[in-house]
This record gives C-alpha cells, sequence and structure tokens, in this order.
C-alpha cells in the first residue's frame, strides 16, 4: 500500500472532500425534506408520485456526502485517485445534464448550478490527479 504525498495536497484535497460532503449532504437533505424547492428554482414543479425522483436524488446525494466525508481520513494515494475520480465524473455529468435542461427550456438560474458542479471538476481533476500525480516520489511504502 502507498501512503500519499505531500501533505499540504492531501490537505487540500480534504478540504475539497469536506466541501463536497457539505454541499452534497445539504442538497440531499433538501431534496428529501422540501423536493420542490431546488427544482423550483430552475422552473421544475413536482407533483404526485413524481417526488420519488427527488427522494431517490436525495438519498444518492447523501451518500455521495458519506463517501466524500469518510475520505477525508484517507491517505492512501490510490483510494484517493478513485474517490476523486468518482466526484470528478459525477460532477461534470450534473453539469452537462444541466447544460442539457438549459437547451430544452430550464429557468437560466441553472447556471449557477452548472458552474458549481464544473468548479468541483475542475478541482478535483487538480488536486485529485495532477497534484497527486506530481508528488508520486514522495511516498511511503507499507
Amino acid at each position: 500500500m502507498y501512503y500519499c504525498c505531500n501533505t499540504m495536497v492531501t490537505t487540500k484535497l480534504s478540504k475539497l472532500l469536506l466541501i463536497n460532503g457539505l454541499f452534497t449532504f445539504i442538497g440531499g437533505v433538501i431534496l428529501i425534506i422540501i423536493p420542490n424547492t431546488i427544482f423550483g428554482w430552475v422552473g421544475i414543479q413536482l407533483s404526485g408520485n413524481i417526488y420519488v425522483i427527488s427522494y431517490l436524488l436525495g438519498v444518492t446525494s447523501i451518500s455521495f456526502s458519506v463517501l466524500s466525508l469518510y475520505a477525508t481520513l484517507l491517505k492512501d494515494r490510490d483510494s484517493l485517485k478513485a474517490i476523486s475520480l468518482t466526484f470528478l465524473i459525477f460532477h461534470l455529468a450534473s453539469a452537462i445534464v444541466g447544460i442539457n435542461g438549459l437547451l430544452h427550456g430550464l429557468h437560466a438560474v441553472i447556471w449557477i448550478n452548472i458552474v458549481i458542479h464544473l468548479t468541483f471538476s475542475l478541482l478535483f481533476l487538480y488536486l485529485g490527479f495532477v497534484q497527486l500525480a506530481k508528488n508520486e516520489g514522495v511516498e511511503n511504502s507499507i
């Protein structure tokens, strides 16, 4: 097992994982407790049985937040890269879906969501891959 690199790199990545965990947890709770809030911001009104979609998204967000918060404790390079890749794909896919929604008539406020997801994607790419790769020579094998 290889333990990771430079403490500054893992500290920055841990902060990103913490922020990501908090954002996804809050979003998940909102999606479960008051589902029309987030959807309403972009012009979607939920009714009837369609609420189940919001509940499923909320549970998924809370699960991602647990992974993100737990990952703040990890020091293993391969684990951190795998988790960073997971969040990079999640945020990039969310941004792409947001752009598609915008093209299909969602309210322009979706741009805020798109920018947030693209920012997280770039940060996970940079801290979870570029910075970890730069520090590959600085490792301790156990």
